[in-house]
């Protein structure tokens, strides 16, 4: 029987095989302005923060189920900060003015 940490291993391995191919499938750039690198995966419709609190190959199987779905999809950390915030805040007036926080400036 394989010990509890070659396990672990051989999960991260497939895990990261598995963000790999999905990265492939959803084209591999930000779908909102392009960007090349530092992606990070974005639900379309939000559908909650448990996935952040789940392992790391758990939580790439819930991509994938995403995926399945359609709701899926690949940001740069300046578009998904982006999407959030206008998402967290419709019809909300923003504490801060758009130019001091800089992300909804188009560049």
């Amino acid at each position: 029987m394989a010990s509890p940490v070659v396990v672990r291993s051989l999960r991260s391995v497939r895990a990261g095989r598995a963000r790999a191919e999905l990265v492939d499938l959803l084209g591999g750039k930000c779908a909102r302005c392009g960007e090349l690198e530092d992606w990070q995966f974005d639900c379309i419709e939000a559908r909650g923060p448990a996935h952040k609190l789940m392992p790391w190959p758990a939580r790439i199987r819930w991509y994938w189920q995403e995926h399945l779905r359609g709701n899926i999809q690949l940001l740069c950390p300046r578009c998904h900060v982006r999407k959030t915030i206008l998402e967290n805040c419709k019809g909300k007036v923003l504490p801060v003015s758009e130019k001091r926080v800089g992300v909804f400036n188009q560049s």
